[in-house]
């Protein structure tokens, strides 16, 4: 298996700010300007798959397979000899919001999926979460 994380500590937003941004699917080309859109298949919930474009790349079906609210939100794609899991990880303690992307991709092809799509996608981490703090952080609570 192979993994990427990016971690940050803020009091910027809370973990139920930071939920409503990543819960919002429609609206993730708003953190991450490589999507050209994302669109749900029903409504969000555990099992529920969504189709992501890349602005440069063919439309992408993935499924929600953790879903616990204001903590937990992990998704998973698909390809012919492995799966890659994004897990977005909420803590929050006291004022202080701890946030945690990790980027995770199985199976035995999982090395040749890394090298095409998954060590872009964890090369992003740290911008999109900035930028998903900052949404965040204008979201009324």
């Amino acid at each position: 298996m192979i993994e990427k994380s990016y971690s940050i500590t803020t009091q910027a937003c809370t973990s139920r700010q930071m939920w409503e941004v990543l819960i919002d699917l429609p609206n993730w080309p708003r953190f991450h300007p490589d999507l050209a859109y994302v669109k749900p298949e029903g409504p969000i919930a555990q099992g529920t798959y969504f189709v992501l474009k890349p602005k440069k790349g063919p439309k992408v079906r993935i499924q929600i397979v953790v879903l616990e609210k204001h903590r937990q939100f992990t998704d998973c794609t698909r390809f012919p000899g492995a799966r890659m899991y994004g897990d977005h990880v909420l803590a929050q303690q006291g004022n202080e919001l701890t946030a945690t992307t990790t980027m995770r991709m199985a199976g035995p092809l999982g090395w040749l999926w890394w090298k095409l799509v998954g060590r872009q996608v964890a090369a992003s981490l740290g911008d999109e979460m900035h930028r998903q703090i900052e949404l965040a952080s204008k979201i009324a609570v």
